[in-house]
């Protein structure tokens, strides 16, 4: 590497320091360079060679003052959760000039990004309404209503009975008219089936007309109206696309989530590893919700446990399942795993972000300020970069190995899926384990008051810590990339 050439006309203690951190991972980015990175296009951060350069430290500043800690997300209360919702629906009802219970039921399959919503909604708002259910703009009001009663005697189309003017109505479409009693037990039914009742449809088979929820304030009883508002609410956190979730802290209703503080010079510190801490005093990972620290934790990239549980296990061996069943058992399985292999894949994205903005904060600024500290060379600390480039290159490969992942099939590929669980866990543990001690430990060192002796001997054991750790991840993520390089040669040979 660069840094032992720089260091070599220094005393044989810092060469012998140089040479303990050994190569990093950057002597192996032909294992994975971003000249591989043909499985996507769109990644408009990621250059080839960028951390494997010289890397010179800066003389430009001579003092550097401790930097405040911020951390990439905030904490919710439920007030606050509700407002963000209503704030949002009402900002798109006003924009799209649709009534407030339209704009939610549309955000909602917008992931509730307003943004998105709007550019597809000004590009072709025939395509959004058709899909939504929505009336077209020209199906006769000037503005579209949820639901309507009839103006004449007309006849159930569930209960078949005959009612007077009034005594019917429909959905937005307008054209299908039902009782109350019998809007009453669709909505129930649907309520009782969970949070799907968010998309209900109008009950003709051929109908797509939305069922919104001005309509279900209108039939429902109490307590599906509550159940209804209560499904509508939490959408906006469990819908999201993973911007906010749930604070998983028993009894605590309060809601996470990360706010983009990209370019903000102030924010240090916890801003990859995706240790979260809730005021409820929970501390747990944003990706598997398992409390922070666990071995659990840890491992949760052991993604093949379903989401939903098996439904074939479900119904026991005794059941016969069709053809039909098993081909929407298998789909249903195909797209769990998609998901939670996307959730991981972008939240590897985000932490390999985040480490390159606070590898670069760390060689700018920080890394004078904190030699000064310890009382030591700026050289002697290029073990932090070192741990730094590594965790870059680390959240690369796991974010591709998600990708591999998904193509091993757990039924076909079972054996070869073990193996690479067992390595990608290994990998992805020590991985955690290095950013979080690059990022949550390194401020009871540098940034913690103290005398110099006691700082001194902190300095020594978190540098005795990140060396070998440091290197032992460097060797998880090299059996890991062999893995999908190899694509596993070696499963026939092995008995588990």
């Amino acid at each position: 590497m660069a840094s032992g050439g720089e260091t070599s006309s220094n005393n044989n203690r810092r060469k012998r320091d140089d040479d303990d951190d050994g190569e990093t991972s950057c002597g192996k980015r032909s294992l994975l360079s971003d000249d591989d990175d043909y499985m996507y296009e769109y990644d408009d951060d990621e250059s080839g060679g960028e951390y494997c350069d010289h890397y010179g430290i800066s003389d430009a500043e001579e003092e550097v003052a401790p930097v405040e800690e911020k951390k990439p997300y905030v904490i919710l209360t439920e007030e606050v959760v509700r407002k963000q919702q209503a704030d949002n629906t009402a900002k798109v009802a006003e924009v799209l000039s649709i009534p407030p219970a339209f704009a939610a039921f549309l955000l909602r399959r917008y992931k509730w990004d307003p943004t998105n919503l709007q550019e597809d909604w000004f590009s072709d708002d025939r395509r959004v309404r058709a899909a939504a259910g929505l009336p077209p703009a020209d199906g006769g009001a000037a503005t579209p209503v949820a639901t309507a009663l009839s103006t004449s005697p007309l006849i159930c189309n569930i209960c078949f009975d005959t009612f007077p003017a009034g005594r019917t109505r429909s959905a937005a479409c307008l054209t299908h008219f039902y009782c109350e009693e019998c809007w009453r037990g669709y909505i129930d039914a649907a309520i009782g089936d969970g949070a799907h009742c968010l998309s209900l449809r109008c009950p003709d088979p051929s109908c797509p007309a939305a069922v919104v929820g001005d309509l279900i304030a209108a039939v429902a009883d109490a307590g599906d109206r509550d159940r209804y508002a209560r499904f509508a609410f939490r959408s906006y956190v469990e819908e999201n696309g993973g911007r906010i979730k749930w604070c998983p802290g028993r009894r605590c209703a309060r809601a996470v989530e990360f706010v983009d503080i990209a370019g903000d010079d102030a924010t240090t510190e916890n801003q990859g590893c995706n240790h979260m801490r809730c005021v409820c005093g929970h501390h747990f990972c944003w990706l598997c919700f398992k409390p922070a620290g666990t071995q659990d934790h840890y491992a949760c990239d052991d993604v093949y446990r379903p989401r939903h549980g098996s439904e074939a296990a479900g119904r026991g061996k005794a059941a016969v399942e069709s053809k039909a069943e098993a081909t929407a058992r298998r789909a249903r399985s195909s797209l769990d795993r998609y998901l939670v292999h996307y959730e991981r894949w972008a939240g590897n994205l985000k932490s390999l972000q985040k480490a390159k903005q606070d590898m670069e904060e760390l060689e700018r600024s920080e890394l004078e300020g904190m030699a000064k500290v310890v009382g030591r060379p700026v050289t002697e600390l290029d073990f932090m970069k070192e741990a730094y480039k590594q965790v870059v290159y680390g959240r690369r490969v796991l974010r591709w190995a998600h990708a591999y992942g998904y193509y091993l099939d757990p039924e076909t590929d079972g054996t070869k899926r073990q193996l690479f669980d067992f390595l990608q866990g290994q990998a992805n543990q020590s991985l955690e384990t290095l950013h979080e001690a690059a990022e949550l430990e390194k401020k009871d060192i540098f940034w913690a008051e103290g005398d110099a002796v006691d700082i001194a001997r902190r300095y020594k054991e978190y540098k005795q810590k990140m060396l070998p750790l440091t290197a032992a991840t460097k060797n998880f993520m090299a059996n890991l990339v062999k893995a999908f390089e190899t694509d596993l040669p070696e499963v026939g040979t092995m008995n588990f």
